[in-house]
C-alpha cells in the first residue's frame, strides 16, 4: 500500500497546503479519497492522472473534502484523446450523498456525463464491511451525520486507517487500533471549543491508546502548523509526522 498525501490542509487557504485529498493505492488499485479544492492540480503535480482513479471513497459531504467531483466529471468528459477504456467509478460515501448528487446533476448533469467515465454512488454506512480488491471497515465519526472513519486492509493484511474529520471518540481509537499507517485530522485548536475536530491534545490520546505504527497529521489549522504541534501531539517513542502536500508515504 502507498498513500499520497495531495491536500493537508483545511478550507482556510494557504500557500503550502491544499484542501484534504488523498491517494491511495492498495492491491493494484488507485483510490481517490475525499476530492477538496485544488484536488486536481495536486494530482497532476504529483505526477498522477485522473484517468488511474479507480475508486473514490469520501469521509463526510463537507465543500472542502467534496468540491472537485464536478471539476473531475468535467474533465473526464472533455479531455479527449486520453483514453476510449469506458470506466464505472464507484463513489462510497454515506446514503445521503445521493441527494446532494441529484442535486449537482440538477446544475451540472450535461457537464459530468462523459462517454469515458460513468460514476455510481455506492452507499456505505458504519460498522459495513466490504470485500473487492481490499477489505474496508467503517466507524461512525463524531463531527457531521454523514462521517466516517475508514480502516482499509490488504492482502497483506497492512492497515491504513483515515480518520476524517472527527471529535474524539472510542471508535476512532477502535479504528486506529494497531494501524500500520494512522492519518488524523488535527484542526481544533486548544484554546477554542471547535466541535467534530481533534485537539492536539487529543490526537496524543489517540496515538497512546491505539498504538498505531505510524502517525500522519492532516487536516492541519493554520494556526496549529509549526513546530510545536509534532511535540504537542506525541507520545514518547511513537513515530509520528507532519503531513506535506506530495508526499507518498509506503505503509507497512
Amino acid at each position: 500500500m502507498k498513500l499520497t498525501i495531495l491536500g493537508s490542509g483545511t478550507h482556510i487557504p494557504v500557500k503550502h497546503r491544499s484542501n484534504p485529498a488523498y491517494i491511495l493505492d492498495i492491491n493494484g488499485k488507485t483510490i481517490l479519497i475525499d476530492c477538496g479544492s485544488g484536488a486536481l492540480r495536486q494530482l497532476v503535480k504529483a505526477n498522477r492522472t485522473i484517468w488511474e482513479i479507480d475508486k473514490i471513497f469520501l469521509s463526510h459531504l463537507h465543500i472542502d473534502h467534496t468540491i472537485d467531483l464536478v471539476p473531475l466529471f468535467f474533465t473526464f468528459k472533455y479531455q479527449k484523446n486520453i483514453t476510449t477504456e469506458y470506466k464505472l467509478i464507484s463513489i462510497y460515501a454515506h446514503d445521503n450523498f445521493s441527494i446532494r448528487l441529484n442535486d449537482l446533476e440538477q446544475i451540472y448533469g450535461k457537464w459530468m456525463d462523459s462517454e469515458y467515465r460513468g460514476y455510481q454512488h455506492n452507499p456505505i454506512s458504519p460498522n459495513s464491511f466490504k470485500q473487492d480488491d481490499f477489505r474496508i471497515e467503517t466507524f461512525s465519526a463524531a463531527h457531521s451525520e454523514e462521517s466516517l472513519i475508514f480502516r482499509f486492509i490488504d492482502h497483506k493484511n497492512q492497515k491504513f486507517v483515515y480518520s476524517g474529520d472527527t471529535s474524539l471518540t472510542e471508535n476512532l481509537v477502535k479504528a486506529a487500533y494497531r494501524a500500520d499507517l494512522l492519518l488524523i485530522e488535527c484542526s481544533g485548536l486548544e484554546n477554542q471549543e471547535i466541535s467534530g475536530h481533534l485537539k492536539p491534545q487529543d490526537v496524543k490520546s489517540v496515538i497512546s491508546a491505539a498504538k498505531p505504527k505510524k502517525t500522519i497529521i492532516t487536516h492541519i489549522h493554520p494556526l496549529l502548523d509549526n513546530e510545536d504541534l509534532i511535540w504537542k501531539v506525541t507520545p514518547s517513542d511513537c513515530d509520528v509526522a507532519l503531513a506535506a502536500d506530495l508526499q507518498v508515504y509506503r505503509v507497512g
